[in-house]
């Protein structure tokens, strides 16, 4: 009688076993390591961008301050302002023009000697707001400019820019604190609302902002005053150099 051969069956292994299902996990892991450590590192950058503590990529081309500032050529100063941008109101001989982000850091670390010069030099400088909302960077800047132009239609534009920059450590203002706001300022505050569910003063804005372009503004702040060009912040001494420079020599003529 034939003896019978019995053949044992030998399991597969599992594919997480075979050489390539190791290569295939050894690689998969590396993947999710770079990509972890790629969305880190991006997440860093970005809110560090937005918050002012790590410079644009090229910022450091940029020069700042008025020991650095550039003497420009406006061929159409109608570019500069127009009349009811908020600052005109004060119809001073002199303009100095600066282009704010309400959201920006550095903007926000210039706001308040922005107003405590238009106290010292009231009726010789006037100090003119215009917008340029960085909206890649501060998503509720649009936002903000809207509240700042719906509050210059009711002559409260100053107020409302107080009232936003007292308010930089909240991380987002919604609809509702800006209507909050108007009500505390004492504007007429269902216009307000109105006016800012609307799309009522996005073409100011939209101007503002394609004005800059053509003037060469590359960031906030930019002011222009008089032929001059200065990028960045400026503290109060420069710009009481600027100031008392500009009425000196109108004194002279």
């Amino acid at each position: 009688m034939d003896n019978e051969v019995q053949i044992e069956n030998i399991p597969k292994k599992k594919w997480y076993k075979r050489g390539w299902g190791i290569s295939v996990i050894i690689l998969g892991s590396l993947l999710l390591v770079l990509l972890v450590y790629f969305f880190a590192h991006f997440f860093y950058y970005y809110n560090g961008i937005k918050n002012g503590k790590i410079p644009l990529p090229g910022a450091n081309n940029i020069k700042t301050g008025i020991e650095n500032s550039t003497t420009v050529k406006i061929d159409d100063t109608a570019k500069l302002f127009h009349e009811g941008e908020p600052g005109t109101e004060d119809k001073a001989p002199f303009s100095i023009v600066g282009f704010f982000d309400f959201r920006c850091p550095l903007c926000i670390g210039v706001s308040s000697t922005v107003r405590e010069l238009q106290q010292t030099y009231k009726g010789k400088i006037q100090f003119v707001f215009r917008n340029f909302p960085v909206v890649s960077l501060h998503p509720d800047a649009m936002l903000l400019a809207q509240a700042g132009e719906c509050a210059n239609l009711q002559n409260k534009f100053w107020p409302m820019y107080d009232k936003i920059f007292l308010n930089k450590s909240k991380d987002k203002i919604s609809s509702e604190d800006l209507s909050s706001y108007a009500e505390q300022i004492g504007i007429d505050a269902n216009k307000f609302s109105e006016c800012l569910s609307s799309d009522k003063t996005k073409s100011l804005i939209l101007e503002d902002t394609s004005d800059a372009e053509d003037l060469g503004v590359r960031g906030t702040p930019t002011w222009f005053i008089g032929n001059q060009k200065v990028e960045g912040p400026l503290s109060g001494n420069d710009f009481k150099k600027i100031i008392d420079k500009l009425l000196s020599e109108a004194e002279k003529k």
